[in-house]
């Protein structure tokens, strides 16, 4: 699949083992809390165990994951807890986000936000893991127009902070078997919002939006937690 952006974190000076694995993670390929080792990265990646360690060294300065003494490291995991601390910032800052992006948006980043509409068509009809990969894609693309759009470097750097754990949030949701109810309820209030230019009405519909995935959110969290 083509990227619609580089994601931010994806610069030219990141080893191409760390962007590996912290695709893998947001996309809960490796799932929260499950244990990783070096020697088992160097053997996915089929790289050296040196590479491998400074993947993992870097990730854990990320805070993706975490080090666990004498097995490795873990994937930090997603509890009740850091997916509630989630919905709670980003209730805060998403639809603002989206408020100020629509209105402030160039005819170009309005054009091609109505591209990514096109694309989020499709999603309920995919199996349940193509569903949450190109969901992500498509949601951190179209809040990337809108956050550059605002021209806040605040809400910008907020929301590539926001980015991984985002990404592993959604990939759990949108992989279950009610996902797409989100996905379907949202569609035509994003569509009225940008073919309006009203900022209003995408704040709302991002509300809408959380209100229906935080209950999932969190049922899955739990069930993550076991992950040995």
């Amino acid at each position: 699949m083509a990227r619609i952006h580089p994601s931010w974190s994806e610069s030219a000076s990141t080893s191409a083992e760390y962007r590996t694995l912290w695709n893998q993670i947001r996309r809960c390929e490796l799932l929260p809390g499950q244990v990783i080792t070096a020697h088992q990265a160097a053997a996915q990646l089929n790289i050296g165990l040196l590479p491998a360690r400074n993947a993992l060294v870097r990730l854990a300065q990320d805070g993706l994951v975490q080090p666990v003494p004498r097995r490795g490291y873990r994937v930090t995991p997603l509890t009740q807890k850091s997916v509630d601390d989630f919905f709670l910032t980003w209730r805060l800052i998403a639809p603002e986000i989206a408020r100020r992006g629509l209105l402030d948006a160039s005819h170009e980043q309005v054009r091609l936000l109505h591209r990514l509409l096109m694309k989020f068509e499709s999603l309920p009809d995919l199996p349940p893991q193509n569903r949450s990969i190109c969901f992500v894609e498509y949601a951190e693309a179209m809040f990337h127009v809108l956050a550059v759009a605002t021209t806040n470097g605040r809400l910008l750097e907020t929301y590539r902070c926001m980015l991984g754990e985002m990404a592993r949030i959604w990939s759990l949701v949108l992989a279950d078997a009610a996902g797409p109810k989100a996905l379907i309820a949202a569609h035509p209030g994003w569509c009225a919002a940008i073919g309006n230019r009203d900022g209003d009405r995408a704040a709302d519909v991002v509300h809408c939006f959380l209100d229906l995935t935080h209950a999932p959110a969190r049922r899955l969290a739990r069930t993550t937690e076991s992950v040995p």
